[in-house]
């Protein structure tokens, strides 16, 4: 009998670290997740192509910032030190990416490419508005980072849709 029962508690044992480990594990796994996927996997659940929702990108973020940069595809280093008075001494603004800089207390804590289309996001105020292309980085403060998002079908993406995201600040109107 006491065989049986130490036999048990061992188990037990045993699984209370694989459960701990498992735990531990998708602790990690959601800490490494980039800015970008926590904003689709948010809006994936939250948004429909019947209505507008409303997001506020602080939700997304692990960590504390007051303003942010997002810079269009081709921002150079020079430009992007330039426009935050912070030195950049990092690459260009790939092809077809966006740059999420993040800053808090003047100096910058994150920074994040993304693909907009592999990722089905896009910042409305970066595309061309009135027939000319917005060669202007968008700067939000945190508070200023609350967006309504229209939902919108798109054959050409794999998902079939993609989220534009347009500033609550009445700069653009969205639009079905």
């Amino acid at each position: 009998m006491e065989k049986i029962i130490l036999t048990y508690l061992n188990k037990l044992k045993r699984n209370k670290i694989e459960i701990g480990l498992f735990y531990f594990m998708v602790t990690l796994i959601g800490c490494n997740q980039s800015v970008a996927d926590k904003m689709l996997n948010t809006l994936d659940q939250e948004c429909t192509f019947e209505e507008f929702c409303s997001f506020d990108l602080s939700t997304a973020t692990g960590f504390e910032w007051d303003t942010l940069y997002i810079f269009r595809e081709y921002f150079s280093d020079e430009e992007i030190s330039r426009t935050t008075g912070i030195e950049w001494a990092g690459s260009e603004v790939g092809d077809g990416n966006q740059r999420l800089v993040f800053i808090e207390d003047n100096k910058i804590v994150h920074i994040e490419d993304f693909d907009s289309f592999d990722k089905n996001l896009q910042f409305r105020r970066m595309i061309w508005i009135d027939g000319t292309p917005a060669t202007k980085p968008i700067k939000y403060s945190n508070k200023e980072a609350i967006f309504t998002v229209v939902m919108k079908k798109s054959n050409s993406r794999k998902r079939g849709y993609f989220f534009d995201l347009y500033p609550l600040d009445g700069t653009l109107k969205p639009q079905k």
